[in-house]
């Protein structure tokens, strides 16, 4: 999974030196394919997914966010990892108007 992510890590660099890449995502959560990913390995790459935002190259960029069925643990990561995060949208949106207000806050849509 490392080396998948280092691939892609350089992927999005390149693209963003010929501006073919302008946005990071899909990313995020979901918590209705646990068959898939269960809750502590999404959540652990999720956090490695944003680590990409401390590269120089793809600092600022917009974040293409996924969050369905996830209670506040997307808006909650996004809260403790501030340098990680840019503007950006975030899709599949299945919860309350208050979480809504907390993505809006920060910056993203919904």
């Amino acid at each position: 999974a490392e080396e998948i992510l280092e691939q892609l890590k350089a992927l999005a660099i390149d693209g963003q030196a010929d501006k073919s890449v302008v946005a990071l995502g899909e990313i995020g959560l979901d918590y209705d394919r646990l068959e898939f990913s269960d809750k502590e390995t999404q959540l652990k790459y999720l956090e490695r997914q944003l680590q990409f935002m401390e590269t120089p190259e793809l600092e600022g960029l917009p974040l293409f966010l996924h969050n369905r069925n996830v209670g506040s643990d997307l808006v909650e990561v996004l809260q403790k990892n501030p340098r990680r995060r840019a503007n950006g949208v975030v899709h599949s949106f299945d919860d309350t108007l208050e979480l809504a207000q907390r993505f809006i806050a920060m910056g993203l849509f919904i």
